[in-house]
């Protein structure tokens, strides 16, 4: 059994006006690509990248990446809608999943790796494993198939974050210092802030 990656990349983008916040660049990349990079490097296998607004140019830009497309037609009916369809693509052996949303450039290899080691001790498999900062909790998430069913069953645009006001019990938090889990592009005004900070001179040693 293994640990595949749900990476979402269907919305609209609305609040970004015309430009589709995926395909933005910051640090030279579109921002799906930095996000698929991560995923890559974290050694996961599947890689579901599940599309919908702008399918054929988001196609466009992930060209060479080791995943598989899947297109979610109902993408205007919620993330809901984009869950569902990433699960139901992903083979019998995969025992969990990772949700990662397709608009967080800054995630890096070690908060993904530090929720697959969690997932790895756990005895039953059932810890839906989230990072968390401050009291705030993040993405991605992990997700034991023993929730998919709940998943499946969800509606709007609420995502599988709610699944856990039901199983309180069952949720392990890893803190996390960076910002990657945290900051997440939606507006132009954030999209220019990660772009700045990418643009920042790095500091030489001496």
């Amino acid at each position: 059994m293994k640990v595949g990656a749900l990476v979402l990349a269907a919305g609209s983008s609305q609040r970004m006006g015309t430009q589709n916040k995926l395909l933005a660049e910051v640090g030279g990349k579109a921002i799906i690509s930095r996000v698929l990079s991560t995923v890559s490097l974290a050694g996961i296998e599947p890689v579901i990248l599940v599309t919908g607004h702008e399918s054929q140019s988001v196609q466009s830009a992930v060209q060479g990446f080791p995943l598989q497309l899947v297109h979610n037609d109902e993408y205007q009916h919620g993330l809901s809608s984009s869950l569902q369809c990433g699960l139901k693509a992903l083979p019998e052996n995969v025992s969990a999943v990772i949700v990662v949303l397709g608009d967080m450039p800054l995630l890096t290899v070690q908060q993904v790796e530090s929720l697959l080691v969690v997932h790895s001790r756990d005895a039953d498999k059932r810890a839906i494993v989230v990072p968390v900062r401050e009291g705030r909790r993040g993405n991605p998430v992990l997700w034991p198939r023993y929730y998919w069913p709940d998943i499946l069953e969800l509606e709007g645009d609420s995502g599988a974050k709610t699944l856990m006001a039901k199983y309180p019990q069952n949720v392990v938090e890893v803190p996390s210092v960076e910002d990657g889990s945290f900051i997440d592009i939606d507006t132009p005004e954030m999209l220019k802030t990660v772009s700045d900070w990418f643009e920042k001179p790095v500091a030489k040693e001496n």
